[in-house]
């Protein structure tokens, strides 16, 4: 007999159900409990009016599992069926639903069971009148749709499962096995270093094919766009199919952030989505709540096992990334960032002192801190067109002297702990390239005021056109030195985005600068665009690749601006025929047809060691301010790179 099932029983014409789960009411004054037959209260409640409840034993039940029950016992068996149906009805609208099988009446006791229990959970949780407080739990924690939204029942199941052995590109005979594992070792040895993604010792190809065939496509397509071209394009395509397949989906997992942003890194020449995708990764780490992680802490993180303690790891790794990766993406654009300052951000140092650190975590680290030491501060820096551009450059001065000072100890502090940590040489590069940028940066907020101040004395103005000058010249340096080139090949897209930036802030400041000061920067200006050139020409890339299209690019800015034209004899004019005809404006005007010969050398016999070289016209016309990129979007075109969107123009190079 079941427990809290009826016994049947004779008593004159009529049949009593006695039942060996008794009523409240008859269990508190121990009474024996009988039940007509097709009547729901006992005869002892009936005639004394009073509430007759059912409830089941708890024994070998959790104290909180209790559920009141008001079936007739006549018709427990349809009331059970009824359950059955309704949860699995109810369950087949949920996550959790498609995944658990059904099993008949004691399933269908299960889940009235849990129903029960999710009601009384949904009415007694609320602590505040908040909408995420008050709205159904599931719809505030990365479920929000309608049904859970108009529920009463909080549902906790099993997160979505995402992956499938049909989307796996080696089971789908786009790569054999035996490649896939030598391009999934060549991304963690060549590739996972600059992007500090994923734990080599958590993410085996075993556990990434079986977790995330999506992400096991974007590993491998990424590697083989370098050390494989010939599979790339079959699983760059079938990436993208299983990004727009868990898109429509709404699949949310560690693993479909990190390929997201693995396809953000190395991507397509004219692939302008990295600021959608990675706005999408964002909000896929906030639905799974990865931005209300807690502060580094280590106390009693040793009792848990590795594979937990890695995969929590795993999660605060990539949530971190997420914070650099959006604050870059947001001074490159000027676009809003998403990612505020948390507290696990925060303790980003205390993340580091974790017993399962890696070495790429320091740099990492040193990229989070950078943020945080310059948050708020280009929020303060950006030019206010109602403050007067005289107070500008005594107002920043002050606090520019300041970052720089900070910068630069931050540099020497991370560098000394990435030697420490014997940390890989791109890992030194990367630190030292990226603090050398953030200065650039800086540098430029004081140079617009520096240069249209008529009132502010010479030397104050030569000052911050030489700082800002130096620091372009020592990124290309930087990329030039013999010791940091074999490490540029592998290089994410971002690194030669902001080289570029360096070479464009270059020939601008050269069009703006007064003559007297032109004349000294032009050879040195010169000779670093020449030797950051035959550095990522020496890299031998193949067609298309990011070192090959950086190495065309600063090609035909030398090219630009050593090639004479005609002199411009009416500035304005010339300004709008720049914009009607983008080839014939970016001809930079020089003294002569002489000069050309001399100046314009071949890139592998180039003497830039050579005299003093005067590339540009004497006037420069006033069209040509450092800010106006409308100015010179068609010049940067003209030699392969868009200014505004920060991208390589393959058409440019094709055509050449």
């Amino acid at each position: 007999m079941q427990d809290g099932g009826p016994t049947i029983a004779r008593t004159g014409d009529r049949a009593v159900a006695s039942s060996s789960n008794a009523c409240l009411s008859c269990r508190r004054v121990k009474m024996k409990c009988r039940v007509p037959e097709s009547h729901s209260k006992c005869e002892r409640c009936k005639r004394k009016s009073l509430e007759c409840t059912f409830r089941k034993h708890q024994r070998g039940r959790r104290p909180a599992v209790k559920l009141a029950s008001g079936a007739l016992p006549s018709n427990l068996e349809a009331t059970k069926q009824a359950n059955a149906i309704s949860g699995r009805i109810n369950e087949s609208l949920t996550d959790a639903g498609r995944h658990r099988p059904s099993s008949g009446t004691q399933d269908g006791e299960e889940s009235s069971s849990a129903r029960a229990e999710a009601e009384k959970a949904f009415w007694a949780e609320s602590d505040n009148f908040r909408p995420p407080d008050l709205l159904n739990r599931e719809a505030t924690s990365g479920h929000f749709s309608l049904l859970n939204v108009l529920s009463t029942t909080n549902r906790m199941g099993s997160p979505v499962l995402s992956n499938s052995s049909s989307d796996d590109p080696i089971q789908m005979r786009l790569i054999n096995y035996n490649i896939a594992v030598t391009l999934f070792e060549g991304f963690m040895k060549h590739l996972n270093p600059y992007i500090c993604q994923l734990d080599p010792v958590f993410h085996t190809f075993s556990y990434v094919q079986k977790t995330s065939s999506f992400l096991l496509t974007a590993v491998l397509a990424a590697s083989a766009k370098s050390l494989n071209p010939a599979v790339y394009p079959a699983l760059k395509e079938h990436a993208e199919t299983l990004f727009t397949k868990s898109f429509r989906r709404g699949h949310k997992s560690a693993e479909i952030v990190q390929a997201i942003l693995v396809l953000t890194y190395w991507k397509e020449l004219d692939d302008t989505r990295v600021w959608l995708s990675v706005g999408y990764a964002i909000r896929l780490s906030m639905e799974l709540g990865w931005h209300r992680l807690p502060k580094a802490q280590h106390e009693n993180d040793r009792l848990r096992p590795d594979s937990e303690r890695r995969k929590l790891r795993n999660c605060q790794r990539t949530w971190l990334v997420l914070f650099v990766y959006d604050r870059s993406i947001s001074l490159q654009t000027g676009k809003p960032r998403m990612i505020e300052r948390s507290e696990l951000i925060e303790s980003v140092d205390v993340w580091l002192k974790h017993d399962l650190a890696l070495p790429m975590d320091v740099l990492l680290g040193a990229f989070v801190s950078l943020r945080l030491l310059t948050s708020d501060v280009f929020d303060v820096l950006d030019p206010n067109p109602t403050v007067d551009r005289t107070l500008q450059v005594y107002g920043t001065d002050a606090l520019l002297k300041s970052l720089g000072c900070q910068i630069r100890t931050w540099e020497d502090h991370w560098i000394g702990l990435a030697q420490t940590a014997a940390c890989e040489t791109c890992h030194l590069f990367l630190i030292r390239f990226y603090g050398m940028h953030l200065q650039l940066l800086l540098s430029s907020f004081s140079l617009r005021p520096a240069l249209l101040s008529q009132s502010t004395e010479a030397k104050i103005r030569t000052g911050v056109i030489w700082s800002s000058n130096a620091t372009a010249i020592q990124m290309l340096k930087l990329v030039s030195d013999p010791s940091v080139s074999p490490v540029l090949y592998f290089a994410q897209d971002s690194v030669h985005v902001m080289i570029a930036y360096a070479a464009v802030f270059l020939i601008k400041l050269l069009f703006c600068v007064p003559k007297h000061v032109r004349a000294d920067l032009e050879t040195m200006t010169i000779e670093a665009l020449r030797d950051a050139a035959r550095s990522f020409a020496h890299q031998a890339a193949p067609p298309n690749s990011s070192c090959w299209l950086q190495a065309k690019f600063l090609e035909n800015v030398l090219n630009d601006c050593t090639r004479p034209s005609r002199p411009r004899t009416d500035t304005h004019d010339a300004a709008e025929a720049g914009r009607e005809a983008p080839h014939e404006h970016s001809r930079i005007a020089v003294h002569d047809e002489a000069d050309r010969t001399a100046l314009h050398q071949d890139m592998d016999g180039a003497d830039t060691h050579g005299g003093q070289s005067h590339l540009f016209n004497d006037t420069i016309s006033p069209d040509f301010a450092l800010w106006d990129d409308d100015m010179w979007e068609p010049m940067f075109a003209s030699a392969g790179f868009n200014i505004t969107d920060g991208t390589f123009l393959a058409d440019a190079y094709t055509q050449a």
